[in-house]
């Protein structure tokens, strides 16, 4: 009798059940295969970028500003005009005046350090910064430019990249408020860096070369793109809708053979938008929100009302992180005690006495239990009807068997009676 042997087509059949069943019961990973690490493995792969991206990191309250103005006239009054101590008090003013949006103040201060010093690197990168934050950005640009000829890697080149910042964002200032450009500024970057257009499928995404005075294309690097970033968000303008973006699209970049930051991205968008709206930016808070869905739209295991909860849970730690550090300066100020110095002990250290609480996106749910039960009773009715199938082949096989075999009996008894 032959061996029963199951066709090849129903072998492949039994081979391929498990990914029927895997199919039917996992939460649809397969549409994100390019991109599926949770948030903690994205920011232990960049570490700082999520706490900069909503903007948990310690921050010097108005109340330590007007103090540290206070502090920093009277320590002035006390050197000689022609000091060059004077120089690091003069810097220390003008920070504090323009985080109070005293533009005029931050630039007459810079403008008299420059005036002593107008080769000095801090205060050129300091000037240019003040006088683009009043909006007086060919002023700016012209000392940004010049900072950065005089110390071209100074904070990762930190200058060269808020020249490029302000070059992306300034084609779309409106009367109304910034509009954001139509090129990401990743893809700005990208068009820099290789002289020209830049076409994805069948869009051609921009029409023009872009040449920046002071940037040689060959210095730019996403990864200090990112650093720099992140440097001014942690120590200029925490909030900035237009650096957010920035960091945002640079997030998102794609990278062969590298996972992005997808969710990050969509921190940063959210971010963005929020700004936008306390700004009175209308549209560009629109704008960002869509774009932070945009950013996860191809990962269906990261639900876009999941992340936008999670977003609601943690962006409020790092106002209630604000809250606990004006908390201690306004009692150092009222104690007379140093403040920078107590500052410096408590906040500026590598663990904060506060950690940022993070929440996973991914839930075996991205989808609901119904869902789930869907899917699991499906795989089942697949898995029976592949045995069903099965069973069917084995019994005609087994019928076919036997058939055979009595055919061969009869065969054998003619045998035996023609040749007895």
């Amino acid at each position: 009798m032959n061996r029963f042997r199951l066709p090849c087509d129903i072998r492949r059949l039994i081979a391929i059940v498990p990914l029927f069943i895997v199919i039917a019961i996992a939460p649809s990973a397969h549409a994100c295969l390019w991109d599926n690490d949770t948030l903690a493995q994205e920011r232990a792969r960049m570490p700082g970028v999520h706490e900069a991206v909503i903007g948990f990191f310690p921050v010097h309250s108005p109340a330590y500003d007007e103090w540290r103005i206070a502090d920093r006239l009277r320590r002035l009054d006390e050197l000689p005009d022609d000091d060059p101590a004077r120089l690091p008090l003069y810097d220390d003013l003008a920070v504090s005046y323009d985080r109070l949006e005293r533009s005029s103040e931050a630039i007459e201060i810079m403008e008299r350090a420059l005036a002593m010093d107008p080769d000095r690197y801090e205060t050129l990168a300091n000037l240019g910064t003040v006088l683009v934050h009043a909006g007086r950005l060919d002023e700016g640009l012209v000392h940004l430019r010049r900072a950065l000829e005089i110390n071209p890697e100074a904070h990762f080149g930190r200058e060269r990249y808020q020249i490029l910042v302000i070059d992306w964002a300034r084609q779309s200032m409106t009367e109304n408020g910034w509009m954001p450009p139509e090129e990401s500024f990743e893809i700005y970057l990208l068009v820099i860096k290789n002289g020209q257009s830049v076409v994805e499928g069948d869009d051609l995404i921009t029409n023009r070369p872009i040449v920046v005075e002071g940037i040689d294309p060959e210095s730019i690097s996403y990864e200090e793109a990112r650093e720099a970033i992140v440097g001014m968000l942690r120590f200029g303008r925490a909030d900035s809708p237009i650096l957010l973006a920035a960091l945002g699209s640079l997030l998102e970049r794609r990278v062969v053979g590298k996972p992005t930051q997808q969710r990050l991205a969509a921190y940063a968008y959210l971010t963005a938008a929020e700004g936008a709206r306390e700004t009175g930016w209308t549209y560009a808070a629109k704008y960002y929100t869509e774009q932070a869905r945009d950013a996860i739209r191809m990962q269906e295991n990261v639900p876009w009302e999941k992340l936008e909860e999670n977003y609601r849970t943690e962006r409020p730690q790092a106002l209630e992180l604000r809250a606990l550090v004006a908390a201690d300066e306004a009692r150092w100020i009222a104690a007379g005690e140093p403040v920078d110095e107590r500052f410096q002990e408590k906040w500026l250290v590598d663990d904060l006495p506060v950690s940022l609480q993070t929440v996973d996106h991914r839930t075996f749910a991205g989808i609901e239990p119904a869902q789930l039960l869907f899917r699991i009773v499906t795989g089942i009715v697949l898995l029976i009807l592949m045995l069903f199938v099965l069973s069917r082949y084995a019994q005609r096989n087994s019928d076919n068997d036997k058939i055979m075999e009595d055919e061969n009996h009869v065969m054998d008894a003619r045998t035996t009676k023609q040749h007895p």
